[in-house]
């Protein structure tokens, strides 16, 4: 009774063995030692084999089902460990795609991309895998579990996003910066000068691209807002009702390198001396022109200096193109040519009209004091040729001339950023009769202390001009004091400056527009900053300018400025956010 009551689980026992258990691979080299039992094979068997009895049948079929059954669970084992490994695997494309968006400065060559690892490394055996660099079975049966040939699915798109990412971007590096501001200039009328109050909005955007061909060359390119007319910035107004705003070529150029201590540029450019210090040059000119700079570095020495950079920049301003100036007779007709321009900036009848250029040559020595103390000094030379087309491109009359057929139009407004002194009110000759302007600069710089987890550099810079192409009010001076700076949510900076600039010791046009609004220089300026860190590609910074004028208007010695002594003081403030991708 105890055996025929016990039949029907044999056969229970013998259709789960024998027809609805997948074989796989035992955890073990034992494993492969046994046979799986198929259909077939279980009936060759068991008409091959001594009849045993059932009690025997039961005990042995059990302890297949106890092997299948450990077997099945080592698979399982297996797939979990592969599923980890491919997560892993997805993690890792996942990073290498945001490293090839992000503008590090890690990132020298985006053509260069390191291989990934395979998501099952292979293990000595032909056909094996191993999780973690320990051995494994082999692999199960080539039917896929579902879930498997999911996860397996995704890393594949992953690797051909990837790979298509990678193509698209060819090596190219992208980052740029987006600035919003409000910005206010205040100032009450008088007999000199009349009242002063806008209040605007603006923004500025600035996308670059870069690309690394070879080990010895390079190339940038950038696209910003801005306006045609306005050189010493990227700002667009908020105002226009809903018209959309131009994006101009900012930078474009190429680089050679054939070394580290090396390196020579050609195209649009930004100038190779201009800096944050709003002094001599307005950070954000650029000019057409070629740069040379090399760096001398140096061993231990008793004056602690590191290395010696030598640097030299030469642009071409403009174009004219104009072989033969027409006569004072063929100008002084109802409408004369467009070169009659020429004549009101001191050119001559007959006379060709060179090109405006720069030449831009200095040098800058760089030293240790001591651990965590550094200082830099440095000196220059502007020698501007023709300089007053500068002048005349900053009248309503010369800029189409000086300016339009670059262009390829007449449709041009004049440049802004007039200050410097001219012959006559509003004219088109600098009242200096050259401007070959020397510059010096020397900065003491501490690496900082250090306020929580705040690192707070610090450091004291001094700047002084002369411009020697003319003997009167021809002085600049500024000082400026740092402490902080913003490379991550909670830092701080705090930066106070003075300037002075006479209305011959500069030209207006391509010097700092904040520390003198209207007016570029025959100032004297107030510069206080603080900048917050929101994040670590965020930046909350804040200005205020306090500016009040130098000298007048002096017939005598044909000095006119747009902005006399004697008018009211002026404020300006600033504050921005400024993010950086």
């Amino acid at each position: 009774m105890a055996g025929r009551k016990s039949f029907p689980l044999v056969w229970v026992y013998f259709v789960l063995a024998s027809g609805f258990l997948i074989p796989v691979s035992a955890p073990t080299a034992k494993a492969d030692e046994v046979a799986t039992l198929t259909p077939a094979a279980n009936s060759a068997v068991a008409k091959a084999a001594p009849r045993k009895s059932l009690r025997e049948q039961v005990s042995s079929l059990k302890g297949q089902l106890a092997l299948q059954q450990e077997m099945l669970a080592a698979q399982q084992r297996q797939i979990e460990e592969l599923r980890v490994a491919l997560e892993g695997q997805k993690r890792l494309l996942e990073r290498t795609l945001a490293t090839l968006k992000s503008p590090g400065p890690e990132l020298t060559d985006l053509g260069q991309v390191a291989s990934l690892a395979p998501a099952m490394p292979r293990t000595s055996r032909a056909g094996e895998y191993a999780v973690g660099g320990a051995p494994a079975p082999p692999p199960p049966t080539p039917e896929p579990q579902e879930s498997m040939r999911s996860y397996v699915e995704r890393i594949d798109q992953l690797g051909k996003t990837l790979n298509n990412t990678v193509a698209n971007l060819a090596g190219f590096r992208f980052s740029g910066d987006f600035r919003l501001r409000a910005d206010g200039a205040f100032r009450s009328s008088n007999s000199l000068a009349g009242p002063v109050q806008d209040a605007r909005g603006n923004y500025r955007l600035r996308f670059n691209i870069d690309k690394v061909l070879s080990e010895q060359t390079s190339f940038h390119f950038q696209v910003g807002s801005g306006r045609a007319n306005a050189p010493l910035t990227y700002n667009t107004d908020f105002g226009g009702f809903a018209n959309r705003g131009p994006i101009f070529i900012g930078e474009a150029w190429g680089s050679y390198h054939p070394s580290s201590n090396m390196d020579l540029l050609a195209g649009r450019i930004p100038e190779l001396f201009a800096d944050d210090s709003r002094f001599l040059l307005k950070e954000d000119i650029r000019f057409d022109g070629f740069q040379e700079n090399f760096k001398i570095p140096l061993g231990s020495n008793p004056l602690g200096i590191t290395r010696v950079e030598v640097r030299a920049g030469q642009y071409v301003l403009t174009s004219p193109n104009v072989p033969v100036l027409p006569s004072v007779k063929s100008c002084a007709v109802a409408s004369p040519p467009a070169n009659c321009a020429y004549l009101s900036a001191g050119y001559q009848p007959g006379q060709k009209v060179r090109d405006a250029d720069l030449f831009h040559q200095g040098f800058a020595i760089y030293a240790d004091i001591k651990p965590g103390w550094h200082h830099q000094f440095g000196g220059d030379l502007q020698w501007y040729r023709n300089q007053n087309q500068i002048a005349l491109a900053a009248t309503a009359a010369g800029a189409p001339v000086v300016i339009g057929p670059l262009y390829g139009t007449s449709s041009i407004l004049p440049i802004s950023g007039t200050g410097t002194a001219t012959t006559t009110p509003g004219g088109a000759m600098f009242t200096a009769s050259h401007f070959q302007v020397a510059h010096f600069k020397y900065r003491l710089g501490y690496d900082g202390w250090k306020v929580k987890d705040h690192e707070m550099p610090a450091y004291l810079e001094f700047h002084g001009a002369r411009n020697v192409g003319t003997t009167f009010l021809n002085n600049a001076a500024m000082g400026i004091i740092s402490f902080g700076e913003t490379r991550k949510a909670g830092d701080v900076r705090l930066l106070y400056g003075y300037a002075i600039k006479e209305g011959n010791s500069m030209i207006s046009e391509v010097t700092d527009d904040y520390l003198g609004s209207q007016t570029g220089v025959n100032m004297r300026t107030h510069e206080i900053r603080v900048d917050v860190g929101l994040s670590r590609f965020l930046t909350w910074q804040s200005y205020l300018y306090i500016q009040k004028e130098i000298s007048g208007n002096d017939p005598a010695r044909h000095f006119y400025v747009p902005l006399p002594a004697g008018a009211a003081r002026q404020y300006r403030v600033q504050s921005q956010l400024q993010f950086k991708f």
